[in-house]
């Protein structure tokens, strides 16, 4: 039997146990906006009188594919179509999933969330898409979804458009790159529950 070090607490092995009282505190610190966002780029700081709503992981793919240039004949680049994601809590319980528009949907209870980019900022790692600011559009659907007002993209890894030569040989393919994110979900403070 593997046993962690003392000093190494695991919150989400004591609520997959079962633990109601540890799954009330954790719902507590989320609507009591004890959680925070994270350290971003000031251009990528959301505007002021905002809390966190969810802090969730994504694991999926950036889909590419190969186009040619509308301005340059015989040129070809390698376009972003579209994301294709699995959104997960912190415990690794899957949530809802992240597609085009930017959009993210939450399979438990439908409100989906749609977003405007705002400002992007280079990841920290060499590999990773950039961090984003997103402002939300109206939600659809009642649920956990349904107030949010700002969106952050950050600590991407993977997900940059493929290096191979993009050219006629490859006009019309798609590559689908591996990704992981984690978004921050935000709502106004001020806004009843």
């Amino acid at each position: 039997m593997k046993t962690r070090p003392w000093n190494k607490f695991d919150p989400c092995s004591v609520i997959r146990s079962g633990s109601l009282w540890a799954t009330v505190a954790v719902s507590v610190l989320v609507l009591s906006g004890c959680v925070t966002g994270p350290k971003v780029p000031s251009i990528l700081q959301v505007a002021a009188g905002q809390k966190v709503l969810l802090h969730a992981y994504a694991k999926g793919v950036q889909i590419y594919g190969c186009e040619s240039s509308s301005t340059e004949p015989g040129k070809f680049a390698w376009k972003l179509k579209a994301p294709e994601a699995t959104l997960f809590e912190v415990c690794g319980s899957v949530i809802g999933s992240h597609y085009s528009g930017p959009t993210w949907e939450n399979d438990r209870d439908g409100s989906k969330v749609g977003g405007e980019v705002l400002q992007r900022s280079d990841s920290p790692l060499p590999t990773g898409i950039p961090w984003l600011l997103v402002r939300a559009k109206p939600a659809v659907g009642p649920g956990r979804f349904h107030d949010v007002t700002y969106i952050q993209q950050v600590n991407t890894i993977g997900g940059l458009a493929p290096t191979t030569i993009a050219d006629a040989a490859h006009l019309g393919m798609e590559s689908r790159v591996p990704f992981t994110a984690e978004y921050y979900f935000y709502r106004d403070a001020h806004r009843s529950q």
